[in-house]
């Protein structure tokens, strides 16, 4: 019995430290996965503020400008209209882009896998795709369940 006893002790000592090893590792990816949260909302701040933004107010500028040539009847203010609108129609891809960069519409519409496959063909490093698998029940609860 004793002899039982002291394996039953290695034994819930060896499943302890697995489960601390496993316990350190959740550890780290979440810590992994909040600072890519951080890196991703820094650079979707920064494209905003140093791309979106600043296009934004060039093209105010320049639709006072046209605004100007219009009151003046200058015809170069056509020419002034449509390239602001080829502009404003770039910085609509832009906030597309980044909108896109934050909740990919293929998430709500499909699941995580596909977007995460739908992600990486937009990342210049390889990667591996995982086996697909068959949805599990209630996903779609899951998926639109509040957080």
């Amino acid at each position: 019995m004793g002899v039982h006893n002291l394996h039953l002790a290695a034994e819930l000592a060896r499943r302890l430290e697995q489960v601390r090893d496993q316990a350190a590792e959740l550890a780290a990816s979440r810590d992994r996965v909040v600072a890519g949260q951080d890196t991703e909302r820094r650079r979707i701040q920064r494209n905003l503020h140093d791309g979106v933004q600043q296009e934004i107010v060039a093209l105010s500028a320049r639709a006072g400008l046209v605004r100007q040539q219009l009151l003046r009847g200058d015809p170069a203010a056509a020419d002034g209209l449509a390239d602001m609108q080829r502009d404003l129609a770039s910085t609509l891809e832009d906030v597309r882009e980044i909108a896109y960069a934050i909740h990919p519409p293929v998430l709500s519409d499909r699941a995580l896998l596909e977007a995460i496959e739908a992600q990486s063909s937009r990342v210049a490093l390889p990667m591996a795709k995982p086996a697909r698998m068959p949805p599990r029940r209630g996903q779609a609860r899951e998926i639109s369940r509040p957080g």
